[in-house]
């Protein structure tokens, strides 16, 4: 994958504590603005990164792509839970990407390789 978002610090308005949000969970760092929440905020990053890093650095195209099929498959269900034709045609979509760069590492795909898949 392209370079990950540093997830931001944040202001918790009602505490008043600074916060950093990972996988739809708040970490709660100390006082906003104090150096001890900054630091706090740093250590949590570079623990995140190194626990995620190893994957990204490996991760393919073929993956990425398989598990947003799986994603897809889940999500575009109706009501009753029958999947909807938008996870088949996600699934079209993706195939001219999947047979050019299958095999390329998701950090190496960019703008240009986007560009040839369309």
């Amino acid at each position: 994958m392209p370079v990950k978002r540093k997830p931001a610090y944040l202001l918790h308005k009602p505490s008043g504590q600074a916060r950093v949000r990972f996988h739809k969970r708040d970490i709660y760092l100390g006082k906003y603005g104090s150096q001890e929440s900054r630091d706090h905020y740093e250590e949590v990053l570079a623990e995140w990164f190194a626990e995620n890093d190893g994957e990204s650095l490996t991760l393919t195209i073929d993956e990425l792509c398989i598990r947003f099929m799986k994603h897809a498959e889940e999500y575009y269900r109706t009501k009753d839970g029958v999947l909807t034709g938008e996870a088949q045609l996600i699934r079209y979509a993706l195939r001219p990407l999947v047979r050019l760069y299958g095999t390329t590492r998701a950090r190496e795909f960019g703008p240009k390789k986007l560009k040839a898949v369309r």
